[in-house]
């Protein structure tokens, strides 16, 4: 989910922090949300984070802050600006979201 809306000025998919990339805190509260009014969705977002943090983990061993939300990675497209650490701690919410979903 990105952090921004597409219809804001301001989004950029690819682009720096706030402006349009997807956080797993923004993530986690909203599959939080879904859990308890839509089931089906929640489990959507699920798989979808499932996939987020899997496709980066094996493509490069890391687990992003926030990933791009054109092309779902944390590393930027190159000659775009974006920070996203490596290695950070509540990249791991992704997968927390997909194992509480008890899609496995």
């Amino acid at each position: 989910i990105p952090s921004l809306s597409k219809n804001s000025k301001k989004f950029t998919p690819d682009g720096d922090y706030w402006r349009g990339r997807i956080w797993p805190p923004i993530n986690y509260i909203v599959y939080k949300g879904l859990e308890k009014y839509n089931r089906e969705v929640s489990k959507l977002l699920a798989d979808k984070c499932r996939s987020l943090i899997l496709n980066e983990w094996n493509i490069d061993g890391h687990i992003h802050e926030n990933y791009s939300s054109k092309t779902g990675r944390g590393e930027p497209e190159e000659g775009v600006y974006a920070r996203s650490c490596p290695m950070y701690t509540w990249g791991g919410l992704l997968a927390l979201i997909y194992l509480e979903s008890g899609s496995q």
